[in-house]
């Protein structure tokens, strides 16, 4: 049963993972065919986009009141577990109270059988000295008949005679004594043997109720978790594709305000000197942390975020700062080789999205493109993205949604 419950549970996870991927799918055809689309087909886009959104969040209310439900049910489930529990106590007192009584027999019969040995070689000394004693008696009655009429002699030997049979006749009285007490000591053996048996019986048969019922109270377990997992799963995915399409919405704006202010523009390229209007960082303010260069004011922040990662057994490593001239030369390759593609272009058209010359956090020294055992983190399902993504924003990082790499302290 909680076998069924396990694999039901993962049956569904993989439906909800199948979906989100399905629906990526969808939001990355979006995003690669944006640059060849009109103004009217973008806002066609956003238009659908938000309608999917709304579908998601439709959707999202649905499995948050499914996800209520579970959790409730699960809190109903306690009196359950809690009788089963109750069981379980009973059913261990017990089998603690027939195994101490087994112990005790057990106990008991090894000391019946020391007494026993001991009480078989004290029959063994008196047997002995009974026969030694009768022996000794018909000598010395020989011996009185031998001296005749000598009447010293004969008293004599009838007072020795008189002390070896009082003798005997007490050493005869203990043996009595200990033949009785050896029969009732092989009596109470033979008893607690058949105790022993009947509690071992007892002990055997209340282990496997004992084994059924922590069997039931983990299936219970099992069957709530699976259920309750899977709606987690899903609606940790509906949440993924929500902000994912919002973040397209906001691309497609910017591009569309892009356009229009690029058809005000002047037809003429922008000198250098405006391309580069930011300010680099000065000498000094770029340092090494554990092998990435970033800028000072975030240093300490980043080294603690590898050294928390590292103690959970997360080793991130990665690049941080770039010059200018390096993200230009990036641009060239990712975006094309005239001046409107390495300085004007979005970075949505760019493939991979590289940021303007100039705008990048990078170029700052305030952006990180980590990678994960010195693989990259290609996606939100890796495990350093989801370290990153439930601890990062302690370390003043934020994540930038369509590059799970890439984390910056505004996010872009």
């Amino acid at each position: 049963m909680g076998t069924e419950n396990l694999d039901k549970g993962t049956s569904i996870r993989r439906g909800v993972i199948g979906i989100g991927l399905f629906l990526f799918g969808v939001l990355l055809f979006s995003i690669t065919s944006a640059a060849a689309q009109s103004d009217e087909e973008i806002e066609e886009q956003n238009s659908q986009l938000s309608e999917q959104r709304e579908q998601l969040e439709a959707r999202n209310v649905q499995v948050q009141s499914q996800i209520a439900g579970n959790q409730l049910s699960v809190e109903q489930l306690t009196e359950t577990l809690e009788k089963i529990d109750l069981q379980v106590n009973q059913i261990s007192s017990k089998v603690s109270a027939e195994e101490a009584k087994l112990s005790s027999a057990q106990r008991e019969i090894t000391e019946l059988e020391e007494q026993s040995e001991e009480h078989r070689a004290e029959i063994d000394i008196l047997e002995d000295r009974i026969r030694d004693q009768a022996i000794s008696g018909y000598q010395i009655g020989e011996g009185a008949e031998s001296e005749g009429d000598d009447p010293a002699a004969q008293s004599r030997a009838q007072e020795i005679l008189q002390v070896v049979t009082s003798t005997q006749a007490e050493d005869i009285s203990r043996l009595d004594d200990l033949v009785v007490q050896l029969e009732e000591q092989q009596v109470r053996a033979t008893i607690l043997e058949v105790r022993i048996e009947q509690s071992r019986e007892l002990l055997e048969s209340d282990r496997q109720e004992l084994e059924l019922a922590r069997e039931s109270q983990q299936e219970i377990v099992d069957q709530a978790e699976a259920v309750l997992e899977a709606r987690l799963a899903e609606a940790a995915v509906l949440a993924d594709r929500d902000s994912d399409l919002a973040s397209q919405i906001e691309e497609n704006t910017e591009e569309l305000a892009e356009r229009a202010a690029a058809r005000a523009a002047t037809a003429s390229s922008p000198s250098s000197s405006e391309r580069s209007s930011f300010e680099a960082p000065g000498v000094g303010e770029i340092v090494n942390v554990q092998g990435i260069s970033v800028h000072v004011s975030i240093a300490d922040d980043v080294d603690r975020l590898l050294n928390d990662a590292r103690a959970d057994g997360i080793i991130l490593a990665g690049w941080g700062y770039r010059d200018s001239q390096r993200q230009i030369e990036l641009r060239r390759q990712h975006c094309g080789t005239s001046d409107f593609a390495v300085y004007e272009m979005s970075s949505s058209q760019c493939s991979p999205p590289t940021a303007r010359p100039g705008s990048s956090q990078h170029e700052r020294g305030l952006a990180i493109d980590f990678t994960l055992n010195g693989g990259s983190i290609g996606s939100r399902y890796n495990s350093g993205f989801r370290w990153l993504d439930a601890n990062a924003h302690r370390y003043g990082l934020r994540n930038l949604p369509s590059e799970p790499w890439h984390w910056s302290t505004t996010g872009r």
